[in-house]
């Protein structure tokens, strides 16, 4: 009996290691995978570098199997028409879970965004667009 609770404590220690934090910011230990965190869920952006987006709102929705949805919802100044966009692409995780890379359909460009935080709430990140831009998103569900 006690080997089996030796056993079983090992077990147990060894998956929650495994989930350890492995970002900068944020908790130093999580129940759920990097992959249970980041798909299922909508993500908004909040925060684009210095700015706080608020006529313009990007959302994220990453699928287990390495596609996102990327919707981009704006007011044209003009008529005050709200105007949604929808664009598709693949992402993959990169340096070990450490960083997302992103690459619109049709598109050879790709973008890297190093992950600070990550949540079930949280995304938060660095990417490089000349200024290495922070980036914020918030969970919505």
């Amino acid at each position: 009996m006690k080997k089996s609770l030796t056993l079983f404590a090992i077990a147990v220690v060894s998956v929650l290691g495994m989930n350890a934090c492995r970002y900068e910011e944020g908790n130093k230990l999580s129940l759920r995978s990097p992959d249970g965190r980041l798909t299922g869920r909508v993500w908004e952006v909040v925060k684009d570098g210095t700015r706080v987006l608020t006529n313009l709102s990007y959302q994220f929705e990453f699928s287990e199997t390495g596609t996102y949805t990327m919707k981009q919802v704006y007011t044209d100044p003009f008529n005050g028409n709200v105007i949604t966009d929808k664009f598709n692409g693949t992402w993959t995780w990169g340096d070990g879970k450490k960083s997302l890379k992103f690459q619109l359909d049709n598109q050879t460009d790709l973008t890297t965004v190093n992950i600070t935080r990550l949540s079930a709430k949280d995304l938060w990140g660095t990417y490089d667009n000349g200024f290495n831009s922070l980036v914020e998103l918030k969970a919505l569900d």
